[in-house]
């Protein structure tokens, strides 16, 4: 009934999809705890044992979810390791010892700012202001920076679900944030093409990498000197513009129209491979957190976020 609602009320049909499994789970665990009762005593030990099979293959499902998964960086967004605050893009992962996000190491972005209102409402989500002036000096006594962000809220629910928090930051308290290139691709494909979204603009900065040319460069994440401006037209056509800082006592920026190559300008879904069909299905589970960027912090670790 709740995934009815949601439904109704123009939300998204992913909670009647959610609704649905809760109900499969819930039936097989009813059927499942019943009596076995009488008969023979062969078919008995056959009933037992076919739960346990199906068992096995749960927990194989569980081993690949919670151990690979994070490893290879098949699933951010998503999975249990946020409890451990672990960064899974861009390399250079945080792990006392586990490497995370073998399969996509740099290609990290910081996204400064954006004038489409759903965009700029979803990422990174801040939520400091709801906290008590206890709870936050707690925080910043630990070590926290005292400021809590929950994208993981926003992007299931939408932003509009949690107007009722005034969640909406002002010009002084918003924070970029770093994504993957291919999560960045992402949302602008769904705000223009999904969505029909049109007359905004985005600003990005690709993070360097580090001299072996694949781990993100952290320490960078503010210092970057290449700012690229994406513009949405009125008839959904994307212009790019390269703004590049310049050195010396005037510091001149110089301005050029993106190459093919640029990230905003590349297609989606990415073409991997031969199997449109499996790239798409990966790319449903391979959603990318928004990790902020808080100016005057050391970003060798992450910022909290609920992720």
């Amino acid at each position: 009934l709740l995934s009815v609602f949601f439904v109704i009320r123009r939300y998204s049909p992913a909670y009647a999809a959610f609704g649905v499994v809760v109900a499969f789970v819930a039936s097989a665990v009813v059927r499942d705890s019943r009596p076995l009762g009488g008969g023979d005593l062969e078919v008995l030990r056959r009933r037992r044992l076919e739960p346990r099979r199906r068992h096995w293959g749960m927990l194989c499902l569980v081993f690949v979810y919670a151990f690979l998964l994070v490893p290879l960086g098949l699933q951010d967004m998503g999975n249990t390791h946020m409890f451990a605050n672990l960064r899974v893009m861009g390399g250079g992962g945080n792990h006392l010892f586990l490497p995370t996000g073998l399969l996509f190491q740099g290609g990290v972005v910081r996204v400064d700012r954006t004038t489409n209102p759903r965009l700029d409402a979803t990422y990174p989500f801040e939520l400091s202001h709801v906290l008590t002036d206890d709870a936050r000096r707690l925080l910043v006594r630990a070590g926290h920076s005292g400021r809590e962000f929950i994208p993981l809220e926003a992007r299931i629910h939408g932003p509009d679900l949690f107007s009722r928090y005034d969640h909406r930051r002002t010009e002084e308290t918003k924070v970029p944030y770093a994504t993957h290139s291919l999560e960045l691709r992402r949302l602008l494909h769904d705000a223009v093409h999904d969505r029909g979204e049109r007359n905004f603009s985005l600003t990005y900065a690709p993070i360097p990498t580090k001299p072996d040319g694949r781990t993100t460069d952290w320490s960078r994440a503010m210092t970057t000197d290449r700012l690229v401006q994406v513009d949405v037209q009125q008839d959904g056509a994307l212009t790019c513009v390269v703004v590049v800082r310049g050195g010396g006592e005037n510091n001149n920026a110089s301005k050029a129209s993106c190459g093919p190559e640029e990230i905003a300008l590349q297609p989606w879904p990415p073409t991997w491979g031969p199997s449109p069909f499996l790239v798409k299905l990966l790319l449903k589970i391979l959603v990318f957190n928004p990790y902020p960027v808080i100016p005057g912090e050391d970003h060798s670790e992450m910022a909290c976020s609920d992720g």
